[in-house]
C-alpha cells in the first residue's frame, strides 16, 4: 500500500462552510478493518487487516533557524524540506518492509495518516506531550518534529512512553 495525500482544503472555500452531506467520500477516506491478509486502498476507503498489527514510529528534528524568521516565506520553507525527508523515510521504509516479505499502511504525514502521529510519539516513547495536541516535545531534538508512523505486520520489539521531565 503506498498513500497518497488526499487531503481538502483548510485555508479554501472547498470544504469550509460545506454541508457535510455534500462533502464527496474521497474527500477523507473511511478507515475500515476487514478480516484480509494485506491492507489496501480505494478512493473511499483504506481497509487495514484484522490480524496483529504493530505500530512504526519515526521522528526527525525541523530546522529551528528557519522557525525564528516566522512569518516568512523562509519560516515555509522547512515544511516542504521536511516533506521531502519524510516522503524518502516513508519510501525507503514501505520498499524495506515489502523486501522482508512485510505490509505497511499509512499516509505520509500532515493529514493523511490513519492517526494522530503525535499521540503514537507519546505512546511510543520518542516524546512527551505538550499543551498542544498536535505537537510533542522530544528530549533528542525539542518541540519541532517531522513525524511519520505506519501500521505494519512486521514484529516490532515493545516500547513505553517515557516521563523525562519536559
Amino acid at each position: 500500500l503506498v498513500a497518497k495525500n488526499s487531503k481538502g482544503s483548510s485555508t479554501g472555500d472547498t470544504w469550509i462552510d460545506t454541508d457535510p452531506a455534500n462533502v464527496p467520500a474521497t474527500a477523507a477516506p473511511n478507515i475500515m478493518y476487514e478480516d484480509v491478509d494485506a491492507p489496501y486502498y480505494t478512493k473511499e476507503k483504506w481497509v487495514i487487516p484484522t490480524k496483529d498489527q504493530w505500530v512504526l514510529y519515526l521522528g526527525g528534528p525541523e530546522p529551528r533557524e528557519t522557525d525564528r524568521t516566522y512569518p516568512s516565506r523562509i519560516s515555509k520553507s522547512n515544511l516542504v524540506a521536511n516533506s521531502g525527508t519524510r516522503n524518502i523515510a516513508f519510501y525507503s521504509t514501505y520498499r524495506f518492509f515489502r523486501a522482508l516479505g512485510y505490509n505497511m499502511v499509512g499516509g505520509t504525514g500532515h493529514g493523511s495518516d490513519c492517526f494522530q502521529t503525535p499521540g503514537l510519539a507519546v505512546l511510543t516513547g520518542k516524546a512527551e506531550n505538550a499543551r498542544m495536541s498536535n505537537w510533542v516535545i522530544s528530549p533528542a531534538w525539542g518541540p519541532r518534529s517531522t513525524d511519520l508512523a505506519q501500521i505494519t505486520d512486521m514484529p516490532l520489539a515493545e516500547t513505553h512512553p517515557i516521563d523525562a521531565g519536559l
